[in-house]
């Protein structure tokens, strides 16, 4: 029991630690490529999100490949982390024709109630 609410109470300070590891990394890669690319991933973060539950959803479920149960978990962390690498350059190719995501578009449509401009201008592409 002891254990139990020393790990509870330690909890919060150990997912401070995480943030305050992942912003100093993230600080150093500012003007890496990495960053560039975490960065339009970001900006299309729904889009990105709905993706990968689109993808998720039929490899896992009945109407698709039909792998739940079958998958170890370290199978789905790399399953997870193959989807995610498949996303970083595909969000960058997007982002480079796109002023924001599919959905995002659609989410800002629907809140300024008008429809925002689609493609990037002329000027951003060099």
């Amino acid at each position: 029991m002891a254990g139990l609410a020393a790990g509870l109470a330690s909890a919060p300070l150990l997912a401070g630690a995480y943030v305050a590891l992942a912003l100093a990394l993230f600080e150093r890669l500012r003007d890496g490529t990495l960053f560039a690319l975490l960065a339009d991933t970001g900006r299309m973060a729904l889009s990105n999100y709905l993706l990968q539950s689109a993808i998720c959803a039929w490899l896992f479920l009945a109407y698709g490949a039909r792998l739940m149960g079958s998958v170890s978990p370290l199978g789905a962390l790399a399953l997870a982390v193959i989807i995610f690498c498949v996303q970083l350059p595909l969000s960058r190719w997007w982002l480079r024709g796109h002023a924001y995501g599919p959905v995002e578009w659609l989410l800002r449509a629907l809140t300024i109630a008008a429809w925002p401009r689609w493609r990037r201008s002329r000027a951003a592409y060099l």
